[in-house]
């Protein structure tokens, strides 16, 4: 299907995952990447130590797929990695 949206995010479905800090990991945001969406990845309710395993593990495993890092989170790992995954 190609959309606008399919277009501009680089996906095969215009389906954008909402991310839900607190009850979601990579897992979901690989599953919807996998199938054609924009998977996203929620940085909220992580540790930096937590959302840095979770970002190498969404750049290893998302086969080159887009997908997106909720910015909702603290300056202490932004001040910390410049490493930007998500697109």
């Amino acid at each position: 299907m190609s959309t606008s949206l399919t277009h501009l995010l680089g996906t095969a479905l215009p389906i954008v995952q909402a991310p839900l800090a607190g009850v979601q990991g990579s897992a979901l945001a690989l599953a919807v990447c996998q199938a054609g969406g924009l998977g996203s990845l929620p940085a909220a309710a992580l540790s930096p130590d937590a959302l840095r395993a979770e970002l190498t593990l969404m750049a290893a495993q998302s086969q080159g797929r887009p997908w997106n890092r909720s910015e909702e989170h603290t300056s202490e790992l932004q001040s910390h990695d410049s490493i930007a995954y998500a697109v």
